[in-house]
């Protein structure tokens, strides 16, 4: 819609402007109309009329964006923006809000008042008195509206009724002008584009001079008639009258009395003055051209939002967002927002680690936030999933890094593999110790196609001895099995967080160096328990709801079992059930990370099956 006001309202300035300075002053009055129709028509329909053109910065790799200094992780250039929000995070209505709602209030007013117009021009013709000459329709009125004409009906004020037959056969001569001309249909048309644009200022402009080119060839015509331009124009200063006239007819004398009279008497133009409408060819091709260019910025939009985990509702701060089938994507920032440039019709992946990857289409809208989910550790076919796996389908680029190939690298004993790598090797500087120093540091690097890594690089600090140490940590990991894409090596992408806390005993992790076991730890006897203390509803079964609960909770550092949820339920009565159960397990052993009991966190499946 933008683009389309934006390119109609241009197109429709250029027209008058040229008009205005070349053809106004000449009396070629009906190639004068057919110009202002022209550029109407070319207004109205150019802009939505399928256009392309090839412009440097429209075609290509778009430019992506990232927010709050984070630096995007591909080959090219990035532009930094900051999000719509305030301090708080919080969303407030835009500028832009404010002024769709101005623009449309306009087109609603000048639409009331177009209908109203009508409505008492249909009165004046049922309440008048009628008199039939061929096919018009004269109405004798005595509102104070002067005389006028609409389509094939004339109006007279009987209050100024002409003094004698001859003026009054100059009025009919000048209103049926109007009606063999079609002129009453150039008014509907211009009144239609002036509702859309009733803020361009041309579009006032451009609808005077129409409404004046009308009144020349209408007087032309009267003159031509019968009598002569002094007649005419002596009946003209008779009916001057200073009272209002619809917007959507032609009053007879309320259009520039000294313009009408001027144009009378002025001496022809020369035959060669046709020669400026040469000027057309290079005034449409312009019109095309902005027109073009209009619909290409319109296709490019700026996408902004918040990536979060779905359950919780907390940012993720480190997650990738990639155009699918290109190389542009941006990091979110420690609030999980972002910012990106993007095509409509163009699709987001979106990918964390330990989360399932999302796929968002993007249409209209300019800020999407969303939501991933956990990947789930499935009990039930006795597999847990791993916590730290990105579960991301091929996204093919032109060059540069990848972040989502066909086969993803690999660490020995996978991502949970590497994580305790980390683990293992980080080492906690003694002065961020004594300093008290502590956080996530997000790390990004790259596994090349030899498996090593490279290009390690915090975009998320937490304090310099921190980053100094992750980065060192992830530096010297040992080779990775390369990514691959189409069957040949490639470099991939990667973002983590790395975390340094002093208060190890208050965190949830979901991988840990030792599990937290139940009953001797296979997986496989937590799931006998649940089947063998899990009620079905009886008022379940009479209704047949069946289905699978995700349920989340945290065995504690103590063993215990808390903060027990449902990720994603079916029915009030299974949801129930499932929390009665699970919060009741018995205690577990703990896991260890670093040989200290710490709380770690599940996710899996109770399912509801009627035999």
């Amino acid at each position: 819609m933008t683009a389309y006001l934006f390119s109609s309202c241009l197109i429709l300035g250029m027209f008058y402007l040229v008009y205005i300075s070349a053809f106004s002053r000449d009396t070629f009055l009906m190639r004068n109309r057919i110009y202002l129709l022209s550029g109407l028509f070319l207004a109205l329909l150019l802009p939505i009329l399928p256009l392309s053109m090839e412009l440097p910065g429209l075609n290509g790799i778009y430019t992506s964006r990232a927010e709050a200094g984070l630096p995007v992780l591909i080959s090219g250039p990035s532009v930094l923006s900051s999000p719509a929000t305030n301090e708080a995070g919080t969303r407030t209505l835009s500028p832009v809000f404010f002024l769709k709602l101005l623009y449309f209030s306009g087109i609603v007013l000048l639409f009331l008042r177009l209908v109203f117009q009508l409505l008492k021009i249909i009165r004046l013709i049922i309440v008048s008195s009628c008199e039939r000459n061929g096919i018009y329709r004269i109405i004798y009125h005595s509102s104070n509206w002067p005389h006028f004409s609409f389509f094939h009906f004339i109006f007279l004020n009987a209050s100024f009724f002409p003094e004698t037959p001859k003026e009054k056969a100059g009025i009919l001569a000048h209103e049926m002008a109007h009606f063999r001309q079609g002129h009453s249909f150039d008014l509907l048309l211009m009144e239609t584009i002036t509702i859309l644009q009733w803020f361009n200022p041309f579009v006032w402009l451009y609808r005077s001079a129409l409404r004046e080119v009308h009144e020349y060839l209408a007087d032309r015509e009267a003159i031509a008639a019968g009598g002569t331009p002094a007649e005419y124009q002596a009946i003209l200063v008779n009916q001057t009258l200073g009272i209002p006239v619809f917007q959507i007819v032609h009053p007879f004398n309320c259009v520039n009395l000294k313009k009408r009279i001027t144009m009378m008497t002025c001496k022809r133009t020369s035959e060669m003055a046709h020669l400026k409408a040469l000027v057309l060819i290079p005034l449409v091709a312009l019109a095309i051209s902005l027109s073009a260019w209009a619909q290409e910025q319109q296709k490019n939009i700026t996408v902004r939002g918040k990536v979060y985990d779905k359950n919780t509702e907390q940012p993720l701060a480190g997650a990738h967002i990639i155009i699918k089938g290109t190389t542009v994507g941006t990091v979110a920032d420690q609030q999980g927002r972002y910012s990106v440039n993007a095509q409509k019709g163009s699709t987001l992946v979106v990918s964390y680690v330990g989360y399932a990857t999302a796929f968002v289409e993007i249409n209209i809208s300019t800020t999407v936030d969303i939501g991933l989910e956990t990947e789930f550790i499935d009990l039930e076919h006795q597999k847990i999933s791993d916590a730290n796996e990105v579960n991301t389908p091929p996204v093919k680029t032109e060059g540069g890094t990848f972040y989502a190939v066909e086969e993803m690298p690999a660490f020995p004993g996978g991502l949970e593999g590497f994580r305790n790598y980390i683990n293992q090797h980080l080492v906690y500087p003694a002065s961020a110790k004594d300093r008290k120093a502590q956080g996530d540091v997000l790390v990004s690097f790259v596994v090349n196609e030899k498996g090593f890594t490279e290009q390690v690089k915090v975009i998320q600090s937490a304090d310099p001895e921190l980053d100094a140490e992750a980065v060192r940590v992830i530096s010297e990991s040992p080779q990775w099995k390369p990514g691959t894409n189409d069957g040949k090596p490639v470099k991939v992408g990667f973002t983590i967080p790395v975390k340094f806390s002093l208060a190890e005993d208050d965190s949830t992790f979901l991988v840990v160096e030792e599990m937290p076991k139940f009953n001797g730890g296979n997986p496989d006897n937590f799931r006998q328990y649940i089947a063998e203390n899990l009620r079905y509803p009886e008022e379940a079964k009479k209704q047949n709801i069946t289905g699978k609960v995700f349920v989340s909770f945290v065995v504690g550092s103590d063993g215990n079992v808390r903060d027990v949820k449902i990720v994603r339920g079916v029915h009030p009565l299974l949801d129930e059930e499932c929390l009665r159960v699970v919060s009741s397990s018995p205690q577990w052993t703990p896991g260890k990370q670093k040989g200290k009991n710490v709380a770690v966190q599940f996710t899996f499946p109770v399912i509801f099956q009627q035999k």
